[in-house]
């Protein structure tokens, strides 16, 4: 764009100057035109028609109303055309249907696999939890990863950048273990190699209870939730990211005393037990020094058991006051502080080692792996809004904001189509009175759905009104819906009462702005992976031209008959003009008596 405007505006200069020469003199002839209007004669001595002259050129859009006589004007005319042909056929609209190919493409790819799978699953029975959730899973790798969950090209670069890149990712979580925080930077180069990315949909189990770990994990985006072991079902404690699980599993085949389950949209990086043991081999020195460190951690965390054990045997209060290590947990990473122990008995939460000394059970050396947060319980069942209480914040992507939009779009049709009409006839009926009252009720309720409907994109959930209206004030949109709704005849009624200019019939027309959510909607519409993407890219355009072809005739009208009054200047007006002069010069009855 910046491009084309410094060549047209070069290009007016340049033609500006050549008429700006005494020896040059330009003549305007127009062939098979009246001769009054060939009178008026366009002169480039302003900068303004030299800019029409260069950008018509430019553009191929040429109306015979000039061109050029003389060489020098010939050739800086041929060089406009020429640049405007390959620059805006070739580069500009090339380059931008070459992306939608490549981006739709794709997509259509992804969409094709889609239904591939869906059709399969159902051929062989499915169970249809299974099948739903499959379609979700696929769903979400699109919005979240654009259907790219591995990609082959990484392994095409040569493997120090391979190191580079990869490391940069995982280097956070490294630091975040206590196996890991303290080892050689080449190691942890090596090590990120092997961490794999994987997904996981809200409610799906990540660990089972007593299956054993195959490795370890770090959450990169989402919570998890660890379950209770008494029921399998209730979630005791939740964490978030740079959360660190599993260390020890890298070494040994411990089973998980807990079910782990994703509460959201969940990412991690995992690495392996058996890709860990594969390359540590190379690592001797490494291998016995990470191996020493959960040796150590093993034998103080079986002394510790031990000791508590011994301490609470026979030990008849702990029928009454049971010690709940996870509660401990949760109370720690959360920072509660403990009961004053004058008036609260917490004996209970502390044993005596074989010197007689008083510990605490449980302890806090370990804390850093875990980063807490509130409990987020997956929730099956269908809802509208996120709240109870005022104001209630809606629920993306529902049936009940999905017949609001299928409304509103309604409405948006009938702005465009009757608004226009409206100004231009000037007048209304009872019914249309009735109607545009409820079209700028509905317009009004869509504005109030806009800022109370959650926002969520790439797991980035805008809750709260004031996030909500951050992000729509941040849209050129959500200002033109302000612009169509602000009532402008109060002004126009108030310094025009008498309907003397075209004021009135101006303020009619700002409902059109709305028409921008007809391709907002369709581009959504398109998004979905059971809709038809060519009929309704189709559909589209056609509404779209149509309502623009429908404007061009209305706002040319209106230009040339305001207030239903033709002017005599007016296009409309010349147009009666010769079309009754030719009628009466073809078909005059005096000239050619029966």
């Amino acid at each position: 764009m910046l491009t084309v405007i410094l060549i047209l505006h070069a290009s007016t200069c340049l033609w500006f100057a050549l008429h700006q020469s005494k020896s040059i003199q330009f003549s305007l002839l127009l062939d098979g035109s009246p001769g009054e209007v060939a009178s008026r004669k366009l002169k480039f001595n302003s900068y303004k028609s030299c800019w029409y002259y260069c950008a018509c050129r430019l553009y191929n859009v040429i109306f015979g109303d000039a061109f050029p006589l003389y060489d020098l004007e010939k050739w800086l005319t041929s060089f406009l055309m020429l640049f405007g042909f390959v620059f805006m056929r070739y580069r500009f609209i090339g380059a931008i249907s070459w992306e939608l190919v490549l981006e739709n493409s794709r997509r259509a790819l992804f969409v094709d696999r889609y239904h591939h799978m869906v059709n399969y699953l159902r051929f062989r029975g499915v169970q249809p939890c299974l099948l739903d959730q499959a379609k979700k899973y696929k769903e979400l790798l699109w919005e979240m990863k654009d259907g790219v969950l591995t990609s082959r090209q990484l392994q095409k670069l040569p493997q120090p950048l391979q190191m580079e890149l990869i490391f940069d990712i995982n280097v956070g979580y490294f630091h975040s273990s206590l196996l890991f925080r303290d080892t050689d930077e080449a190691f942890m180069r090596q090590i990120s190699l092997l961490m794999k990315h994987e997904i996981y949909l809200a409610g799906q189990q990540i660990w089972s209870q007593g299956v054993v770990k195959n490795g370890m994990m770090c959450v990169k985006r989402g919570i998890i939730e660890m379950l209770s072991d008494e029921d399998d079902e209730s979630p005791m404690i939740a964490f978030k990211e740079n959360t660190v699980l599993g260390e020890l599993s890298l070494f040994y085949s411990i089973p998980s005393k807990v079910t782990v389950k994703a509460a959201t949209y969940v990412e991690l990086q995992v690495l392996r037990r058996t890709d860990f043991m594969r390359v540590i081999s190379e690592y001797p020195a490494m291998l016995r020094h990470i191996r020493d460190k959960i040796n150590d951690r093993l034998s103080k965390t079986r002394r510790r058991k031990e000791s508590i054990m011994k301490y609470d045997k026979g030990d008849s209060r702990l029928i009454r006051t049971r010690y709940r290590p996870m509660k401990v947990l949760k109370d720690n990473l959360v920072g509660v502080e403990e009961e004053d122990p004058t008036f609260v008995d917490d004996s209970h939460m502390y044993y005596r080692d074989e010197n007689n000394v008083r510990l605490p059970k449980f302890t806090t050396e370990y804390l850093e792996l875990y980063e807490v947060t509130s409990n987020v319980t997956t929730i099956d069942a269908p809802r509208i809004c996120l709240r109870s209480n005022f104001p209630w914040i809606l629920e993306p992507n529902t049936d009940f904001t999905y017949m609001c939009d299928l409304a509103h779009f309604v409405i948006v049709l009938y702005v465009c189509a009757m608004s226009p009409y409206s100004a231009i006839t000037n007048r209304q009926f009872e019914a249309e009175k009735v109607l545009g009252t409820i079209v700028t009720a509905g317009l009004l309720l869509n504005l109030y759905v806009q800022l109370t409907t959650a926002i969520i994109d790439k797991n980035i959930r805008k809750e709260t009104v004031k996030e909500i209206t951050e992000v729509k004030m941040s849209s050129f949109g959500f200002y033109l819906d302000i612009i169509s709704l602000f009532p402008v005849y109060i002004f126009t009624d108030t310094l025009d009462p008498n309907g003397e200019t075209v004021a009135g019939q101006a303020a009619k027309l700002f409902p059109v702005l709305q028409v921008w959510h007809i391709w907002d909607y369709f581009v959504k519409w398109e998004k979905n992976f059971n809709s038809h993407v060519k009929l309704l890219s189709l559909l589209k355009f056609f509404i779209l031209f149509c309502i623009f072809c429908y404007w061009s005739g209305c706002f040319l009208f209106l230009f040339a008959c305001p207030r239903t009054l033709c002017r005599q200047n007016s296009w409309m007006s010349l147009l009666i003009y010769w079309e009754t002069k030719v009628f009466m010069t073809n078909d005059a009855k005096h000239e050619h008596p029966q």
